[in-house]
């Protein structure tokens, strides 16, 4: 989740919730884990990360090394 909303949120405008909380176990707070795509309004397509993606993943060797870039880039 980019943020974390406060329960009594959930009460108030309860017809906003898109997953039941039954199917829900936990919740990730992870902002910028849309990256490098987008994520509206809070940012926009990462293009030149998207083009090297691309560029990188047709092997293994160079999806393991945009993995590992991704890593500093998203600081996990």
């Amino acid at each position: 989740a980019e943020k974390l909303a406060p329960a009594e949120r959930f009460r108030e405008e309860p017809e906003m919730t898109a997953i039941p909380g039954f199917l829900v176990a936990a919740v990730a707070h992870a902002p910028g884990g849309a990256a490098p795509c987008s994520c509206s309004p809070a940012y926009g397509v990462d293009e030149a990360r998207m083009r090297r993606y691309m560029e990188v993943s047709r092997t293994a060797d160079g999806l393991a090394e945009y993995l590992a870039e991704a890593e500093t880039y998203l600081q996990v």
